[in-house]
């Protein structure tokens, strides 16, 4: 039987970041992300690599339908639910799902690179954010890593450590 003192912590603490996801969430990210939820069978978050490169950058695709097996630079790892819809809650604090750009209903053109594709698809969604090869991308990539463990924090880990380099000067300047 569970302390009745454990139990009202637990939800208040529930309750506090049910608070804050909705204070810091603009109602278009909450829409986008409600919309994701609703069919996380159907989640997916890929990030891309494009420009010129004097090594080649992973790409990652984080999904949770069964991930294709990996290939070397072209990582695949499944999500649980659970996982995805913490990634779906981080991508609308952090801004992407606000500010990213609807594929399915814009053209869009990418700019040139070096830039890393974020796409997050779900079943009737299709959203993607250009973000500049420079340490503010590494700071949202390091955000996203924080929220994944096991085989997905694997894969973006990798994708990470190829990039040491790069952040050793970046962090310099």
């Amino acid at each position: 039987m569970r302390n009745p003192i454990t139990s009202i912590m637990i939800g208040t603490l529930l309750l506090s970041v049910v608070a804050a996801f909705a204070k810091d969430v603009t109602p278009k990210a909450r829409e986008r992300a409600d919309a994701l939820k609703a069919d996380v069978t159907n989640f997916s978050l890929t990030l891309r690599y494009s420009g010129q490169q004097d090594k080649p950058y992973y790409t990652v695709t984080l999904t949770t339908a069964p991930a294709k097996e990996s290939v070397p630079f072209d990582l695949h790892a499944q999500l649980t639910a659970a996982q995805a819809t913490k990634l779906i809650d981080h991508l609308a604090v952090e801004g992407f799902l606000d500010a990213a750009i609807d594929q399915r209903t814009q053209d869009v053109k990418a700019p040139s690179g070096p830039l890393y594709t974020m796409t997050v698809n779900g079943a009737k969604h299709e959203w993607v954010e250009y973000l500049r090869f420079d340490l503010a991308m590494l700071k949202r990539l390091d955000a996203i890593r924080a929220q994944l463990d096991g085989e997905p924090g694997r894969a973006m880990q990798f994708l990470l450590d190829r990039m040491s380099g790069h952040r050793r000067e970046w962090e310099k300047k």
